[in-house]
């Protein structure tokens, strides 16, 4: 497998959980390791970069974008748009990784400078797994070692929970700069004012989401030309 470099992305131990529990509880027993491949970021061409490259260059040349909808109708230029939540299921991976493994300061080798990851059945155990790392494209010097919490005896011990849509917390930081954007676009009465329909979306999410705290995630950006992930 290939997949963008990005932490906030891919490259991230809610990753080498999805893939092993595959491995591990849906993977023909033919298969035996997940290799995951990660370029270096900013310098890799990735066809599906290249699409956000072009999905970023129309959304840049409209000048106001106020529904999320005209997101959906830019998107739908480019592939088929399903939504998280209602078209498919959204599972908790994050919940489950924390779970079932530990974290990545607790590995036996620097995950983030890894550019290799080989994920691999336990022969005796086919429920268990084994993760290396490795830090170059083409020397393999890593060992396989195991990564699942002390207890944890097979992949499939936790289960999978279903996030329930619109669920989403937000931090009131975020809330106080969607609503300060709309009092300076729109003005102080714009929940009231006539035409102010077309911002219910704002409104509803102002008086109804639950605060929650930020997550602490890498922010990545993609170069205008090609759309590289930097």
């Amino acid at each position: 497998m290939c997949a963008d470099g990005c932490g906030s992305q891919n490259k991230n131990s809610t990753i080498i959980a999805m893939v092993a529990y595959w491995l591990t509880n849906c993977a023909p027993t033919s298969v035996k390791t997940v290799e995951l491949i990660f370029p270096v970021p900013g310098h890799s061409f990735m066809p599906a970069d290249r699409v956000f490259g072009h999905i970023e260059k129309e959304v840049k040349n409209k000048e106001v974008i106020i529904d999320p909808s005209e997101y959906r109708d830019i998107y739908n230029h480019y592939g088929v748009v399903r939504k998280l939540g209602e078209n498919c299921v959204v599972k908790d991976w994050k919940t489950y990784a924390s779970e079932t493994m530990k974290p990545p300061a607790k590995y036996h080798f620097k995950f983030a400078e890894c550019k290799r990851y080989y994920v691999s059945r336990v022969k005796n155990n086919p429920r268990r797994f084994l993760l290396r790392g490795e830090v170059n494209y083409k020397s393999d010097l890593g060992a396989a070692k195991s990564v699942m919490k002390r207890g944890v005896s097979s992949t499939s011990e936790f289960g999978i929970r279903d996030i329930p849509p619109f669920q989403a917390r937000i931090s009131a930081l975020k809330l106080e700069d969607v609503n300060n954007l709309l009092l300076k676009h729109f003005g102080d009465n714009w929940k009231s004012e006539l035409g102010s329909d077309k911002l219910l979306f704002y409104k509803n999410i102002l008086e109804t989401t639950n605060f929650g705290e930020p997550e602490n995630e890498e922010h990545c950006e993609y170069l205008e030309e090609v759309g590289l992930s930097i």
